[in-house]
């Protein structure tokens, strides 16, 4: 059983989530799902309310909130820009929960969501882990994304005849096959290696510090999984950095996880995995964790995979 309380939080008070937590004992850590895009707190087929309420039967805290302007929460009265206002306000709603007694946090996100709670990662050491889920957007420009376009143009759609059909239909977007094609026609690359080369930088930062863990998930059916290859690079398959970070592939799946089956998979990971994650900060929880492969059938083991 679980139970659900509004909140309301920040530096303005005008930020407004639900946190979901076990009805019985206490969660000393708490997962904090960020918006996908300008989809409001319950998340893309209300993704976030069964990710929460999976976690806080599993005894673990989840808040899921509203960026300024989205959903529920008001506009910031300081206009405060876009960019920092998603890496402060992730940071004001763990300020939050420390003041309700939550000792450890991780941060989730889909899209843009991921983008946050990277950038939140890398700057507060009160995170231990973050499940960044179809990210994009991670440069500064649109060279990595029109690279991680053509490597899916060139790997996958040129054999795809599905992919031939759709061109021939007019269902794709002719701007964006133009401009990828431009771009390797323009020899753009120099432009968008400088920009991967950023990422990785900031990445590498990460888990050198060697304090927060990572989980990238990835639809296989999304871009997103071209951008991780880019981004991850040599890293992108295998161990990773003493296992601390991890990646997963859902076979079939969409961006925005549309099929019952491809959401109950991704719950599955994201609720395993840092329940894992929060056994290993605090040994006494549990021994014996669930992880998952990636096709998300779960396989009992010992300690924690993460």
């Amino acid at each position: 059983m679980t139970s659900e309380t509004t909140l309301r939080f920040g530096a303005h008070r005008t930020l407004v989530g639900i946190l979901t937590v076990p009805e019985r004992g206490r969660a000393d850590t708490a997962l904090i799902v960020l918006n996908a895009g300008l989809i409001h707190h319950i998340g893309p087929h209300r993704l976030h309310v069964t990710i929460a309420r999976a976690l806080a039967q599993n005894g673990v805290g989840c808040l899921r909130f509203d960026f300024s302007g989205v959903g529920d929460s008001p506009a910031r009265p300081d206009n405060l820009p876009i960019f920092e206002m998603v890496v402060r306000e992730p940071i004001e709603a763990m300020d939050e929960l420390e003041r309700r007694g939550f000792k450890r946090f991780v941060l989730a996100g889909i899209c843009s969501g991921a983008y946050s709670a990277f950038k939140v990662a890398a700057q507060d050491e009160r995170v231990m882990g973050a499940v960044l889920i179809n990210l994009q957007d991670f440069a500064p420009g649109q060279g990595v994304e029109m690279q991680a376009w053509e490597r899916r143009y060139l790997t996958r759609s040129i054999f795809r005849p599905q992919a031939w059909l759709n061109l021939v239909s007019g269902r794709v977007d002719y701007g964006r096959l133009l401009r990828t094609a431009w771009a390797r026609l323009s020899g753009r690359t120099g432009r968008a290696n400088v920009e991967l080369a950023s990422v990785r930088q900031e990445l590498q930062q990460l888990i050198e510090r060697g304090r927060a863990r990572l989980l990238f998930v990835v639809s296989e059916d999304d871009v997103s999984r071209e951008y991780l290859a880019l981004m991850l690079g040599h890293q992108a398959s295998g161990a990773h950095q003493g296992d601390r970070v991890r990646t997963v592939m859902i076979p079939r799946a969409d961006h925005l996880f549309t099929r019952l089956a491809h959401q109950q998979i991704l719950t599955e990971h994201v609720v395993s995995w840092t329940k894992a994650l929060a056994s290993l900060a605090n040994p006494e929880a549990t021994s014996t964790m669930a992880v998952t492969d990636s096709a998300g059938a779960p396989s009992p083991t010992k300690g924690c995979a993460a």
